[in-house]
């Protein structure tokens, strides 16, 4: 009997198990089947209202886009109980997504004591407000814990003039690994004894090529398999990097860092045929997680699609999953680019063959950025982690458009692909 279809059958034997639902509503919510997380989150807190019951119902909310809702059920935890980490870090979570950088702080400060979320969220305030060295400060407090994992930990955590090989190890996912190699060239340089990169498996081709003086390997960590590395290596996580490289906006370089596949390359130009008369145009509509913003990053591609019919270009789209049919809306859909599961070259192959990539915040912006290929992100309207790393200045080839309307998006998309027609005749 599967965890689900257990907890089911204890409500079934007992409505009033108010852990049962609060359960329950959690592995709803982790499946992303928020209407039944919600029923069952409801539930539990009108059988056992207390703060934490709340939280759960403030999390559910959240990830539904209700972020008014969410805040208050973290207002309410909170007046029960003044001392709740919980309650005071997911009301200043609620406060970033509505914008109120301010009212976060003013949560923020509540807080008797600290944690990883509490040095997180701080680290996004001031992310957002330019303060770089503070933010990766903040940032590198909660190293090693909640979505950061941390590995080899019975490695001395590498610190700036020491001796050794370095084990900077990928964190998070393909996005974070791809925007945080930003800092690499410069670790190579204080790598004095050797520099192992340890990436998600399907970055290990892209990060070969672009760094050959290191050694490159696959992330074991899902497979839960022991690696050995030199007695005397010392290790360093990739999100720890820009807390020693760049701690002000003039530290960042703004040039392309990855290389793609030239073999891969040439392969995806022969799918996708010769280059047309009209310009070629990668388009993506999802972005992140439920966990990172999905309902408030993401768009409807049939009505983004309307306000771009009249723009005169080949609409290719780059997602790896795709409800419906895109070519209804006009945008060609190939199947290469499933092989990203695999091996992520194949993207990085046909961003680099486009004319111009147009995308929500998610992987895509930094595989157009780290590759230098000309990029417009249609930032979402709320200051998340994702849009806050839009607007710093790590990718020259990005430009966010912020406060967006699909009129104003389709001009932009005009004009860049203008710019690009004046490069190609220049």
């Amino acid at each position: 009997m599967n965890p689900v279809d257990e907890l089911d059958m204890n409500i079934a034997l007992d409505p009033l198990d108010w852990e049962s639902n609060s359960q329950l509503s959690r592995a709803y919510l982790a499946a992303g089947k928020l209407g039944h997380a919600y029923t069952f989150a409801m539930m539990a807190m009108k059988i056992s209202p207390s703060p934490a019951t709340r939280i759960e119902a403030g999390l559910v909310l959240g990830a539904m886009g209700h972020w008014d809702a969410a805040k208050k059920y973290c207002e309410a935890a909170h007046d029960e109980d003044p001392t709740n980490v919980a309650a005071i870090n997911n009301a200043a979570q609620a406060c970033l997504n509505l914008g109120d950088l301010q009212g976060a702080k003013d949560w923020l400060n509540k807080a008797e004591e600290t944690s990883d979320e509490i040095e997180r969220n701080w680290s996004f305030i001031h992310l957002a407000e330019g303060n770089y060295r503070k933010g990766w400060a903040a940032w590198d407090l909660a190293d090693g814990h909640g979505d950061r994992v941390a590995r080899h930990t019975h490695l001395p955590k590498w610190k700036p003039g020491e001796r050794g090989c370095i084990v900077a190890y990928g964190e998070q996912g393909l996005g974070d690994q791809l925007m945080f190699a930003d800092c690499i060239y410069d670790l190579q340089q204080d790598a004095f004894e050797g520099l192992i990169l340890e990436v998600d498996p399907r970055l290990v081709g892209i990060f070969k090529r672009s760094f050959p003086d290191a050694e490159v390997v696959g992330s074991l960590y899902e497979q839960q398999l022991g690696v050995e590395y030199p007695k005397h290596a010392k290790r360093i996580s990739f999100g720890s990097l820009p807390g020693l490289y760049r701690p002000t906006a003039k530290s960042y370089r703004g040039h392309p860092f990855l290389m793609p596949c030239l073999d891969r390359k040439a392969m995806v130009r022969g799918l996708i045929g010769p280059m047309p008369k009209k310009k070629r145009v990668g388009i993506s509509w999802t972005g992140g997680t439920l966990a990172t913003g999905r309902l408030e990053r993401s768009q409807n591609i049939k009505e983004l699609m309307k306000a771009f019919q009249h723009i005169d270009a080949e609409f290719i789209s780059l997602e790896h999953t795709v409800d419906g049919d895109p070519e209804d809306y006009g945008v060609h859909v190939f199947p290469f680019i499933t092989h990203r599961e695999l091996d992520y070259d194949y993207t990085a192959a046909l961003v680099s063959s486009l004319d111009l990539i147009v995308t929500v915040p998610n992987t895509i912006v930094h595989t157009a950025g780290a590759l230098g290929a000309p990029c417009l992100v249609l930032n979402s309207k709320v200051p998340s982690w994702s849009d806050t790393v839009m607007n710093m200045p790590i990718y020259n080839s990005v430009s966010v458009l912020n406060d967006w309307s699909l009129e104003s998006a389709s001009a932009k998309i005009k004009e860049r692909l203008n710019v690009t027609e004046q490069l190609r005749r220049a």
